[in-house]
């Protein structure tokens, strides 16, 4: 049997799938897509970007990346 809420969509408190598209900038591991902040969605007016976070424990970057318009899990 599989989590998910009765309208399809998976719960919040879900394993975040990582996306092997995009890497961290940092230690250049895969990251996960995360909720964007106000200022995020106000330079998404601008150029398109997303916002990640790194898969590793051990690095814990979170930030934006560009992407291009037509992404959409980034996986």
């Amino acid at each position: 049997m599989s989590a998910s809420t009765e309208s399809g969509q998976q719960p919040a408190y879900s394993t975040p799938r990582p996306s092997y598209k995009y890497t961290c900038p940092v230690c250049n591991g895969p990251v996960y897509r995360v909720r964007r902040r106000f200022i995020d969605k106000l330079l998404c007016l601008f150029i398109h970007v997303r916002r990640y976070k790194c898969f590793s424990p051990f690095c814990a970057w979170e930030g934006t990346l560009l992407t291009k318009p037509g992404d959409s899990m980034g996986g």
